[in-house]
């Protein structure tokens, strides 16, 4: 953990709710997967009602690999702006959304951590239908940047 992750995980634990859309998020994908499948990997990594991810206006991507449990899992990288705000329940024409946003969710140890979080248009936090759940990953699968490979820290 760098030295201001580390400093902001011991003495800040007000909830900050402002997201740039330019700030990073990082997400842990598990090592299992070779290079060729890392796709996959990140697709069974986003699960819902919500996933974790580290803000990067906090931590950097090798934050996420500060545990020795962690030695040789893959970090991905994407921006606020590359998560998709809504979409459609179904392919019915008028079929209700499902609405997605980032909630700043510290831990203790971890001031960094958020949560990618769906919601109904009711603004109840419910998991999307299977038809919500495979156009969200795909969308977001095609916007995430590997930045550490199979780390060896």
């Amino acid at each position: 953990m760098t030295e201001d992750a580390a400093a902001h995980s011991q003495t800040i634990r007000q909830i900050d709710p402002d997201f740039r859309d330019d700030e990073k998020l990082f997400i842990r994908v598990n090592p299992a997967y070779q290079p060729a499948e890392l796709d996959t990997a990140l697709l069974n990594n986003i699960r819902f009602p919500a996933f974790s991810v580290n803000r990067g206006k906090y931590s950097v991507a090798l934050d996420l690999l500060s545990f020795p449990q962690h030695i040789g899992w893959n970090v991905g990288a994407f921006s606020v702006s590359d998560v998709p705000k809504s979409v459609p329940a179904s392919n019915e024409p008028g079929a209700a959304n499902y609405l997605f946003s980032c909630v700043h969710c510290p831990e203790n140890g971890n001031y960094a951590h958020a949560e990618v979080r769906s919601y109904n248009e009711s603004g109840e936090h419910k998991k999307p239908s299977n038809t919500a759940k495979l156009d969200f990953r795909e969308r977001l699968r095609q916007r995430v940047t590997f930045v550490i490979r199979n780390a060896t820290v």
